[in-house]
């Protein structure tokens, strides 16, 4: 991941360079933008093949992990500090904004009857949560990474509406917007315990007992439309079983 990184950020700015020539406010900055990312680039990339491979890393490398976000000293208006920024383009401007989006990822312009809806299913991200992954170091130990990482969130539409990110930023926290219950795969609150039960995908029927198996898999169409859409308008869902 880190190599394609780095290849997008010093493609870019090879192109910038190749413009050259022509001189416009705010060149010199562009060009220190792209060459700040090619080096943070360069050592994750090194970072990541070292971890890949089991390679202890060096005391430069820790420390240039450490230095990733240092929060503000105590004086009021103290800003952020550490290389993450920089890979904003307007360094502690970008990185202290608010910065929600959303997709339109799937239409159905009728419902299961035929009748004219215009449903339009949008995912897109919430504020932040705390991840807490563990990994296992050339040592053979393992260890626990925290970080922060975007919640994930659905919204349904009628009539072909189609949201843009500036409407995203408020419209996420109110319904018909939702967190799918999937996320409960992955999710916990402050005390470790999980938020509830949550949809799974078949991942392998090895280990069922033939007699619990289904007879098929029949996925019918817009099977996700009708299942967020029976979490949010329960009295106008009429639909059959959708797997069988």
């Amino acid at each position: 991941m880190w190599s394609r990184f780095l290849l997008l950020s010093y493609g870019v700015y090879i192109c910038r360079y190749c413009y050259n020539k022509i001189h416009f406010d705010g060149e010199t900055w562009i060009r220190t933008y792209f060459e700040t990312m090619k080096e943070i680039a360069d050592t994750l990339e090194t970072i990541a093949q070292k971890t890949l491979t089991r390679t202890p890393l060096t005391p430069t490398e820790r420390n240039f992990l450490k230095g990733m976000l240092i929060p503000p000293g105590g004086m009021c208006g103290d800003p952020y500090s550490g290389w993450y920024s920089s890979l904003y383009y307007r360094g502690e401007t970008d990185f202290r904004k608010n910065d929600l989006i959303v997709a339109d990822v799937h239409t159905a312009p009728t419902d299961e009857s035929g009748k004219p809806i215009g449903w339009v299913l949008h995912v897109g991200t919430g504020p932040l949560d705390m991840a807490i992954l563990t990994s296992e170091l050339p040592d053979g130990q393992y260890c626990a990474f925290v970080g922060p990482v975007l919640s994930y969130y659905e919204h349904l539409t009628t009539e072909f509406k189609r949201l843009t990110d500036e409407e995203w930023q408020t419209l996420y926290k109110n319904a018909p917007s939702l967190r799918p219950n999937f996320v409960n795969l992955y999710s916990a609150n402050e005390t470790g315990v999980s938020m509830g039960e949550a949809l799974s995908l078949f991942t392998s029927v090895e280990n069922i007992p033939i007699h619990q198996q289904p007879s098929s898999f029949v996925v019918h169409q817009i099977t996700r439309i009708h299942l967020i859409r029976k979490q949010l308008f329960p009295s106008r869902s009429r639909h059959r079983l959708l797997i069988q």
